[in-house]
């Protein structure tokens, strides 16, 4: 896409789809996230079901930003991988038959360079890239704990241009990393940025999730290293419905637009 743009993760809503869109058209979103569960899981899905939704979220002069993966281990556990492997590339396939084309999937430790090969997790992230790049969508990973040095090495290392990167500059903070200096790491492989912000607590080093705006992350600084960095794509808020508005509010304000 050509801009930045905002998107709401209706999950957390916790509404019927048609009326979570509807809220989300009303607030000022530009889109919204899909998590490919419930009634969203892939194999449920027949091609009339698919284009519904995205009719129903054009109908609301929305876009689908992204479909989240949900899965109760990583592709690092052997135990029922294949299965785990089989349902990424199946959201994938709904992404982008939705429209987004970008599957964000959680990822645990990962061992960057040579030292990966033959790891479980890079043979499955490299299959699951093969698929993405065959289709023409996006894998995200979510940095998890690994560092973004460490990330953007393990990331580079696949010969798919589909696999990419999810940051969440919460997270990031979190762990004591100035966001804006990850981007810097991760800059050509960033597919998709989490808008959640965080407050680093007085009496110990750890910080806590605050709404949008109202922690000690400095967004400009963020932003401009984003835009430098030439990333032109969604900030997915995870905000209750009452506190969308200002989320939308300060991100406009800083330039999301």
């Amino acid at each position: 896409m050509a801009a930045l743009a905002i998107a709401a993760r209706l999950a957390s809503w916790q509404v019927p789809f048609r009326q979570a869109v509807g809220n989300a058209r009303q607030l000022g979103f530009d889109g919204v996230e899909l998590l490919a569960t419930g009634d969203f899981l892939p194999r449920l899905l027949s091609q009339t079901g698919r284009r519904e939704i995205a009719q129903i979220v054009r109908s609301h002069e929305l876009k689908i930003a992204s479909v989240g993966c949900v899965m109760r281990h990583g592709l690092d556990v052997p135990e029922r991988q294949e299965s785990r492997i089989a349902y990424v590339k199946e959201v994938l396939s709904l992404s982008k038959d939705l429209g987004a084309a970008v599957a964000i999937l959680p990822t645990g430790p990962v061992t960057p360079g040579r030292e990966s090969a033959g790891n479980q997790l890079t043979e499955a992230v490299g299959a699951i890239g093969t698929h993405a790049d065959r289709i023409g969508a996006s894998l995200a990973l979510e940095l998890g704990d690994n560092s973004p040095e460490e990330f953007a090495a393990f990331v580079g290392g696949f010969d798919a241009g589909a696999v990419g990167v999810c940051v969440d500059p919460a997270a990031l903070f979190g762990r004591g990393i100035e966001p804006a200096d990850a981007i810097g790491h991760l800059q050509e492989y960033i597919r998709y940025v989490y808008a959640q912000d965080a407050r680093r607590s007085s009496s110990s080093r750890q910080s806590t999730a605050v709404p949008l705006g109202e922690g000690d992350i400095d967004w400009m600084k963020f932003l401009s290293a984003l835009l430098e960095s030439g990333y032109r794509g969604w900030f997915g808020v995870d905000e209750p419905v009452e506190r969308s508005k200002a989320s939308i509010g300060f991100l406009r304000r800083i330039g999301v637009s």
